[in-house]
Formats: structure tokens, C-alpha cells, sequence
């Protein structure tokens, strides 16, 4: 189970989280990474509202061989603080703008079992077709 919690840093109140994927990898001792695949969440679209957190909880089960692969590295002497997870986390955000743009906010997370941090990698505006507010034509 996995905490985020999202926060709208600005003063601006028109944004509201619409959707929220997540890719997530395992990094075992020995650098031996165990991909996990996306892992969609189904949340409800949530008003961010400016300085006030809103948090989620997400369960990450792991997929394929994943949880398996964990399983023997630990009873073979490995211990839970030599895991990584990373997580590559995409927020969709609706605006006023919609008809015009998307709003795609792009973090890499890394934690271990207790604790973890995100930075943001990327901000994706994405051009909506079939609008213009030139207006002509019919």
C-alpha cells in the first residue's frame, strides 16, 4: 500500500485531478530490476484546492513474478531495506483550458518500505483538436 498525497503549491483553484496512473519497478539488491507494469487507480475526480493535500491510498499487489522473485531474494538473505520502489506517477488535470489543453504532470518517486519522495519530471501540455477560438467556418 502506497500514500500519495498531491498538493496544488499555487494560489490558482480551478484545477481537479482527474486521473492518476502509475508505472512501478522493483529494484532488488544487485541491481536487478523486476518490472511491475502500470498500475491504473480508479480515484474520483478531487478539486485541488490551493495548500490543501489530498491523499490516497494505493495498493500496489505486484504482478506476474514479481511478488515471487521478492519472496526467494528475501528468504535467500536479503532484507526488505535493500528494495527499491520506483514509481513513475502521471496526474491528469483539468482547467478551464480543456477545450484547448490537457494538463499532464509527470513525477518519478523512489522508496523503500517506510519512506519515499517525489520530484517532478515532466509537465506535458497536450493540444486538444477541434477547437479554436478564432472561430469561421460554419
Amino acid at each position: 500500500m502506497v500514500v500519495f498525497t498531491i498538493t496544488n503549491p499555487s494560489s490558482y483553484s480551478g484545477l481537479t485531478l482527474t486521473d492518476f496512473l502509475t508505472n512501478f519497478t522493483i529494484q532488488a539488491p544487485g541491481n536487478v530490476v523486476i518490472p511491475q507494469g502500470l498500475t491504473p487507480s480508479y480515484q474520483e475526480k478531487s478539486p485541488l484546492d490551493p495548500r490543501k493535500p489530498v491523499t490516497f491510498n494505493i495498493s500496489f499487489p505486484g504482478f506476474l513474478e514479481g511478488p515471487y522473485q521478492v519472496d526467494q531474494m528475501i528468504r535467500s538473505g536479503a532484507t526488505t531495506s535493500q528494495f527499491r520502489f520506483n514509481f513513475t506517477s502521471t496526474i491528469f488535470l483539468s482547467t478551464f483550458l480543456d477545450a484547448y489543453t490537457s494538463v499532464i504532470g509527470v513525477y518519478q518517486c523512489t522508496t523503500t518500505i517506510e519512506t519515499g519522495s517525489c520530484e517532478q519530471v515532466a509537465v506535458l501540455l497536450k493540444t486538444n483538436p477541434g477547437t479554436s477560438p478564432y472561430g469561421g467556418g460554419d
